[in-house]
């Protein structure tokens, strides 16, 4: 189950890496934020 999420995850991010470069530099900083914020906290 994880795996498929995991997966599906992937494709949407070399998708949108793809097609909008700009959203997933947004994206990958608000997930590195969130990520670093959790980890820290």
């Amino acid at each position: 189950m994880v795996t498929v999420i995991v997966g599906a995850v992937l494709i949407v991010g070399v998708a949108i890496k793809r097609f909008l470069p700009n959203l997933f530099d947004q994206i990958s900083q608000m997930i590195t934020g969130a990520a670093s914020s959790l980890g820290g906290g």
